[in-house]
C-alpha cells in the first residue's frame, strides 16, 4: 500500500472558500493531515502543478459541491481524482454543502459515488465522522453530546476530542 504525505486533498469551488476553510480546520484539529491550497501553495509557485501534486500526495480526495456547483479549475481536479479513483483505487468522496439540493448537477461519474450531505447543521458531527471514515477507511467509535449550540465529539485514538459550535 502506498505511503501518502496527506490524509485528504480538499477540492472545492473558490466561491465556497469560507465554508471549506472551517471544514479544513475541523479535520486538521482532529489530527488529520489536510492538503488545502490556501495552506500549501506558496506565492510564486505554479499552482496548477501543485494542485495535481496535492492530489497525488493525498490518500483521499473530498470534492465539495456548493450552491455554485463545480468550478472550472475544480472540474479539472475532479477529473484527475476520478482517474486515480479508477486506476489506483484512490478514495474520492463528493460532499454537498449547505444550500445544495439533494440531486445537484455534478460530473456524471462523480454522481455515481456515495456522497455525504453536509447541509444539515443538526447532523454536522455525524457527517464529520462520516468524512473521517471515508478519509481513513476506518470505522470509528464515537460519542456525540449536545449542549445548546455546542456538540462534543469524542473519537477513538488517534483522533482528538473536538467541540463544534453551530
Amino acid at each position: 500500500m502506498p505511503s501518502y504525505e496527506y490524509d485528504v486533498f480538499i477540492c472545492y469551488n473558490s466561491d465556497d472558500v469560507e465554508q471549506i476553510k472551517q471544514i479544513a480546520f475541523d479535520l486538521k484539529d482532529l489530527g488529520l493531515k489536510v492538503w488545502f491550497d490556501k495552506w500549501e501553495i506558496i506565492p510564486g509557485e505554479p499552482w496548477d502543478e501543485r494542485l495535481l501534486e496535492g492530489i497525488e500526495e493525498s490518500r483521499s480526495v473530498i470534492a465539495f459541491v456548493g450552491v455554485s456547483g463545480i468550478g472550472p479549475w475544480q472540474n479539472l481536479e475532479v477529473k484527475d481524482a476520478l482517474q486515480k479513483h479508477v486506476r489506483e483505487k484512490k478514495i474520492l468522496m463528493p460532499v454537498l454543502l449547505p444550500g445544495v439540493e439533494s440531486s445537484p448537477k455534478i460530473p456524471p461519474y462523480l454522481g455515481q459515488l456515495q456522497w455525504i450531505e453536509y447541509n444539515n447543521l443538526k447532523t454536522l458531527p455525524i457527517k464529520l465522522t462520516q468524512l473521517i471514515l471515508g478519509i481513513t477507511g476506518r470505522a470509528l467509535e464515537q460519542s456525540i453530546s449536545q449542549t445548546g449550540k455546542e456538540f462534543k465529539l469524542k473519537l477513538n485514538a488517534p483522533f482528538k476530542k473536538r467541540v463544534i459550535k453551530i
